[in-house]
């Protein structure tokens, strides 16, 4: 399937808050920015269908639309990898329930988050431009697994 990365990522750098701000609402905005460029999505079934789609229900959906897992943590650490975001790149980061960990709370996020990379400002957006990969405090330090996803077409192109 064709997609036009450059122009979900323009819409993206359009519609994004300046920082993180309910109504959170990063899968809508990604989802917004890939029909911007051309990608229309199968139908989301959501584990949460009273909040419609979560973050973490659209990594099939990607599949199907042309993209592939490109790094999991399952299988290795991000920091001992050469992995450099290429432009479209998207993370899906699964739920995480709230716990302590090294007296640090870490708050329930059970739809997960979804970032695309932004190769003209080098940075990671959702809702809103995030100042590196992991989107807060609590998914830095209290994240379980997310993936990478790269569209075929945006290897390609990847700079």
């Amino acid at each position: 399937m064709e997609w036009n990365v450059e122009a979900s990522l323009s819409h993206l750098r359009r519609i994004r808050k300046p920082k993180p701000a309910p109504p959170y609402q990063c899968a809508r905005h990604v989802h917004a920015a890939l029909e911007a460029g051309g990608l229309r999505l199968p139908p989301i079934e959501s584990r949460h269908p009273e909040d419609g789609p979560s973050a973490c229900d659209y990594g099939r959906p990607l599949e199907q639309a042309g993209f592939a897992v490109f790094y999991d943590n399952l299988n290795e650490d991000l920091a001992s990898t050469s992995y450099a975001p290429a432009g479209g790149d998207i993370t899906i980061f699964m739920p995480i329930t709230s716990e302590i960990v090294s007296e640090i709370a870490i708050h329930l996020h059970r739809h997960g988050h979804i970032q695309m990379y932004d190769d003209v400002s080098a940075a990671w957006i959702s809702d809103f431009r995030q100042g590196d990969f992991f989107p807060d405090r609590d998914t830095r330090i209290g994240y379980d697994r997310f993936q990478i996803y790269r569209h075929a077409h945006a290897s390609a192109r990847a700079r």
